[in-house]
């Protein structure tokens, strides 16, 4: 249904010629003793109040009703011409613009379903509320014995301040699902726990929503979720990859994993990560690979033969330790023995073998062991040292030309650092959000050499 609306002084202007000719009507047919009759208002008019979030310019607001009558809205809005009936107004999630990382803010609705009555006005009002954990990047750490998720905000990042949120949580290694929930795997315990984002507004010690163990555990060091909400873990000292599905993380237990990958080319996996086209692609710290299993592989598990598989040449891959995608499509490996990280384009994704990096990123001076990766909104890569317990930033500039780089930030973080997490991921990244609705900022562009 297309909607116009006319602006209020036009449908005011609209009134007034109409009243008089109304009156003239009415006075007709009282003069002249008649049965005419004046048609009646037929419509009602519904009043939308929208409190736009900050940063946020079109709030995904939509009102539907009777007889298939459906708009969204850009903001607070006048709707006139309504049938009678009752309307209901929906506030779906939304993100704001930041140069780092964005925050996801949820509709609350008051006054739905609007109950519209002819000749008359009806008011709704939407507010949104931000979500618990989002805006801010989340550093995992083993913090001497006493894990910890800590979460910097992106004010916090910039002025370089300590975390605003820090929660005790089972072990290191995280991820955040689609709904902004917490995931930790516990290497030791062998455990998998969720922690909600309810639970992450403030520091303190949360219980686990949902623990996940059993023998298909065995030294969890990786956790990825695919587009359909299907968790994946690198075991690390069983050197398998096994997979639960979304219903499965749904409560506790000891579930046998829906599918498990195993075979030779698996040797100590670590931080896994997924490509736009669904391929899971895995660093192996023992074997000093990566390995690329297909979306086909993956439902079908076993041992299973890579497709394709990245090999070191001139040790450019060393006990590499952690992925991430830029919005390119190229891959980035953090290798924690030689301290450097490796980029590779996706032509040679394609190709495999041992190639040469199509750069390599360095901190300026070295003695930083490198454990990590993630970038953010503006195409900045961001990694931690687990020697000096440090989180660094490379801009996207110094992420372009590569070589060894100073850091365009450090910050101590705590000891023992293992995971970073953008919460929510920034748009074009796998895997994204699927309620985040970012506009990116152009404040960098991402160049090929």
């Amino acid at each position: 249904m297309i909607r116009f609306v006319l602006p209020r002084s036009v449908r005011a202007a609209g009134a007034a010629l109409w009243l008089p000719l109304a009156a003239a009507a009415v006075a007709s047919c009282h003069k002249n003793n008649n049965a005419a009759i004046v048609a009646a208002e037929t419509s009602g008019t519904l009043i939308v109040t929208v409190a736009s979030p900050p940063n946020v310019k079109f709030p995904n607001v939509t009102v539907s009703g009777p007889a298939n009558y459906g708009v969204t809205i850009a903001g607070t809005d006048t709707l006139i011409d309504l049938s009678a009936g009752k309307y209901k107004i929906a506030a779906g999630p939304v993100s704001s613009t930041d140069e780092v990382v964005s925050t996801v803010y949820t509709g609350v609705v008051t006054g739905s379903p609007a109950t519209v009555v002819i000749d008359d006005t009806t008011q709704a009002s939407v507010a949104f509320t931000s979500r618990p954990g989002t805006g801010g990047l989340w550093v995992a750490s083993s913090n001497g014995g006493s894990p910890i998720a800590a979460q910097y905000s992106a004010g916090e990042l910039r002025a370089g301040q300590t975390p605003g949120v820090s929660v005790r949580v089972a072990d290191a290694y995280a991820v955040i699902d689609a709904a902004g929930n917490l995931w930790v795997a516990s290497n030791s315990a062998n455990t998998v726990s969720e922690y909600l984002s309810t639970s992450l507004a403030t520091s303190g010690t949360p219980q686990a929503a949902v623990t996940i163990s059993g023998a298909a555990l065995n030294g969890p060091d990786g956790l990825a979720f695919d587009p359909a909400g299907n968790l994946w873990v690198a075991n690390a000292s069983g050197n398998t990859i096994a997979e639960y599905t979304a219903e499965q993380l749904a409560a506790s237990g000891d579930p046998a994993p829906a599918v498990v990958i195993s075979g030779s080319a698996l040797s100590a996996p670590a931080r896994l990560s997924f490509d736009v086209a669904g391929n899971l692609w895995v660093p192996n710290q023992g074997a000093n690979t990566v390995a690329e299993f297909s979306a086909a592989q993956l439902g079908a598990g076993g041992n299973l033969t890579p497709v394709i598989s990245l090999s070191a040449d001139s040790g450019s891959l060393d006990a590499p330790d952690a992925l991430a995608f830029d919005t390119d499509g190229d891959l980035w490996v953090a290798n924690r023995s030689n301290s450097t990280i490796s980029e590779y384009s996706p032509g040679q994704l394609l190709a495999g073998g041992a190639v040469t990096p199509a750069g390599v990123l360095s901190v300026a001076g070295g003695g930083a062991t490198l454990s990590a990766l993630a970038f953010d909104n503006s195409g900045d890569l961001w990694t931690v040292s687990t020697t000096t317990s440090q989180l660094f930033e490379f801009t996207a500039d110094q992420v372009i030309a590569a070589g060894s780089q100073p850091p365009g930030l450090t910050l101590l973080v705590a000891a023992g650092p293992s995971t970073l997490v953008f919460n929510p991921a920034p748009d074009g990244l796998p895997i994204v959000s699927p309620d985040a609705r970012t506009i990116r900022p152009s404040g960098h562009v991402r160049r090929h050499r």
